[in-house]
């Protein structure tokens, strides 16, 4: 999987697949619907109405997925506020300023005619769950949100494909897959993590001198998992594990043979050596959503382009409570309101004084 349009991100504003799961959020919008049939609105795009009920259910739905809620918290976006049955103000916001970016998908593939089949959503639905993590966090939510998850996943590509001129057909995947076995090999990865280089590097001497990884792991590793579990942190492609820990390590490990260790590596949690355990072929049938990724990384491009074309042309209007939407490309996002420092105090189908939003359907 080489593009990190499958990849999505809660807090990447653009980006339509970084929307869409991992350590990343998917979310949905209303479909199609005339504003003068749904009061109130969290937002109108283009005269498409995101209704109160419609936020306040994908708030309700990620917020119930404990596993996925617990993991936006890790990440650094908190999902549930201080006050009772209230979400915080920026996520609630990032949901909703997701749901705009989906409209505005929405908008263009139906400007575009573009067709969606059921091989569409079923391939949408295996993007999803390699894109979460699993089906089991992915299924964890309720199946009315899947649905829409689905919907707006298998749109999203469309729109990718059809900017980018490629084909995602069956044939086409199988002629990539034939033309590329080399990309589609799973490693199964065990990595020691330390918080500077030099001790990097004596971790790194003490396996080149003989001593046994899960050793290594137990002296070394600051992560009580990595020392509980040898290093290991599981299998994935190459280019998967560049999405979770980036690039580089990503790309030392696309060239390591089983058995072999990897020179430090710098990433976002400190540095890390690591070691590929064993590798095998991954089958086609499981090889979709990555064969996908390949073929549409050369859209990303084209599709940021339009992306922000699209939001600066579009008429935006959002709920005050939820503050405002401000079109600025890549930067466009909804933006929280100014509120006083007071005590949390829940407001109907708002926001909180303190910067909380509230749910109407109850949290």
């Amino acid at each position: 999987m080489t593009s990190d349009k499958r990849r999505p991100g809660l807090l990447r504003r653009c980006r339509p697949r970084r929307l869409l799961g991992g350590v990343a959020l998917a979310v949905a919008v209303a479909l199609g619907t005339s504003a003068c049939h749904l009061s109130p609105y969290a937002a109108i795009v283009n005269g498409q109405v995101i209704s109160q009920q419609q936020l306040d259910s994908e708030l309700l739905a990620i917020q119930h997925n404990r596993s996925y809620a617990q993991r936006l918290q890790s990440q650094g976006l908190p999902v549930e506020g201080q006050g009772q049955n209230s979400f915080d103000i920026r996520f609630a916001d990032a949901v909703l300023n997701q749901d705009i970016l989906f409209s505005l998908i929405q908008q263009a593939v139906r400007h575009r005619h573009l067709s969606i089949t059921p091989s569409d959503l079923r391939s949408a639905r295996a993007d999803l769950i390699s894109t979460y993590g699993g089906a089991a966090l992915f299924d964890a939510f309720p199946s009315s949100y899947r649905d829409q998850l689905i919907r707006y996943s298998a749109d999203v590509t469309a729109l990718e494909a059809s900017l980018g001129k490629v084909s995602v057909s069956s044939g086409s995947l199988h002629r990539y897959y034939r033309s590329h076995r080399s990309q589609f090999r799973t490693v199964c990865v065990s990595v020691v993590l330390v918080p500077t280089m030099v001790r990097a590097q004596q971790a790194e001497r003490a396996l080149r001198h003989g001593i046994s990884f899960s050793k290594v792991s137990r002296n070394y590793s600051v992560d009580p998992y990595l020392r509980a579990n040898d290093g290991a942190i599981g299998c994935a492609l190459p280019q998967q594990f560049s999405s979770r820990l980036g690039g580089r390590l990503g790309h030392a490990l696309a060239s390591l043979r089983p058995g072999q260790v990897t020179a430090p590596v710098h990433i976002q949690a400190g540095w890390v050596v690591a070691t590929v355990t064993s590798s095998k072929p991954l089958p086609f049938a499981q090889a979709g959503p990555a064969i996908r990724g390949s073929l549409l990384q050369g859209s990303s491009n084209r599709v940021d382009a339009f992306l922000e074309a699209l939001t600066r042309r579009a008429t935006v209007t959002v709920d005050p409570r939820y503050g405002s939407f401000v079109a600025k490309g890549a930067s466009s996002s909804v933006q929280p309101p100014s509120l006083p420092p007071t005590k949390d105090l829940a407001l109907p189908n708002g926001i909180t004084p303190n910067g909380n939003a509230t749910s109407a359907a109850g949290g």
